[in-house]
């Protein structure tokens, strides 16, 4: 299972927290070179979890007459059973997320090769009846992608919704866009797919973005592997992962774009600025007008008042490091803006009303 990438390290998280609840099972992890035949066959291996593809082929290890689960985007043919997300449920997310932003032109960032990429791009368009969708895809080399992205993102209608096979494309997206000058989110609306937290929160524009639930594919791979040995007389059948709702930050944050630019600068800062101790003070000096009226503007646009968005903004940040991160609640409390831990409780008690323990365990297993 390579680690380069974040959906990788996603897969063995997954399945190393589900052997953790099985220390009677012993695994062997190779992270880059895929070991040889005759090494799994002299160290009796009962199973085998894999990323398989053409370019790295399962056939050599079906000689060895053991279950096999593979966690690619490329299906294998049985008796290979595929752990995978649902990429139809991808697109179809991408595309619902971007209509609702009001857009009427769209776009497809993929990549040239692998098969997620083709098959989220199809989804995609097939949840667009009707709607000419711009496409692109990336060649294999990142070196080419600066110069190639600047003339297609020039060709761009504007306003556009621009989906990207992955984070990384969106980053390198949106990295184009500050250059040449383009503005996110108001020219083009930005989402991404996967969501690995650190690489969306060091995009400018924070990125929006779909969950692939990594972590579930590897625990629910591992959990038929661990069966198909257990019970080698049962049938088993292929598992799609759907993936969760986007996460919406910055780079897709429309709200209220043209009736007020003024609010619509102050609610990127609040989320750029969230890990700090802001209040409506802070804001609020940033809008050029009396307090008063930014107060009756802000609930009037938004429903609500600039410390209930201050509150939301907030609690999305700690449900993602709860979510998505290993890190105690002492560092969770500074990266969010909250001072001690205490406080944190308090705060996350009273808006989602349970402990932060208590989000974290369920949110888990469902992620």
């Amino acid at each position: 299972m390579p680690t380069t990438f974040g959906y990788g390290r996603g897969v063995m998280a997954g399945a190393m927290e589900y052997l953790g609840g099985h220390p009677d099972v012993e695994m062997l992890w190779f992270q880059q070179e895929y070991p040889p035949v005759e090494m799994l066959r002299e160290w009796r291996a009962d199973g085998i979890l894999g990323s398989f593809s053409s370019r790295l082929p399962v056939e050599p290890y079906l000689s060895l007459g053991i279950p096999i689960l593979n966690v690619s985007s490329a299906p294998q043919v049985a008796p290979v059973i595929n752990v995978r997300t649902d990429q139809d449920a991808v697109g179809r997310l991408a595309a619902e997320h971007l209509k609702a932003k009001g857009v009427n032109e769209f776009a497809y960032l993929g990549m040239k090769g692998p098969r997620f990429s083709k098959d989220r791009g199809t989804a995609f368009s097939a949840h667009l009846p009707g709607v000419n969708v711009h496409e692109y895809a990336l060649p294999p080399s990142m070196w080419t992608w600066l110069d190639l992205l600047h003339d297609w993102v020039a060709q761009l209608p504007k306003p556009c919704g621009v989906f990207c096979a992955g984070d990384n494309e969106a980053r390198v997206l949106l990295s184009v866009c500050r250059t040449s000058g383009i503005a996110v989110p108001e020219q083009l609306v930005v989402l991404g797919a996967n969501n690995e937290e650190d690489l969306c929160m060091a995009c400018t524009p924070a990125l929006s973005s779909i969950p692939a639930r990594f972590r579930l594919i590897g625990a629910t791979a591992m959990e038929l592997l661990v069966q198909r040995v257990e019970f080698p007389q049962r049938k088993f059948e292929d598992q799609l992962i759907a993936p969760l709702p986007p996460i919406q930050r910055a780079s897709t944050d429309v709200r209220h774009l043209l009736e007020d630019p003024a609010i619509t600068d102050i609610l990127r800062y609040i989320r750029a600025h969230i890990h700090e101790n802001i209040g409506v003070d802070q804001v609020a000096s940033r809008y050029p007008g009396s307090r008063r009226t930014f107060e009756i503007r802000f609930k009037k646009l938004l429903g609500r008042t600039p410390l209930a968005e201050i509150h939301a903004v907030r609690l999305e940040r700690i449900q993602q490091l709860l979510r998505d991160t290993e890190l105690p609640l002492a560092d969770i409390a500074e990266k969010s803006g909250i001072a001690t831990v205490n406080h944190l409780c308090a705060f996350f008690k009273k808006h989602q009303g349970e402990s932060p323990g208590q989000y974290r365990a369920h949110a888990r297993l469902d992620h």
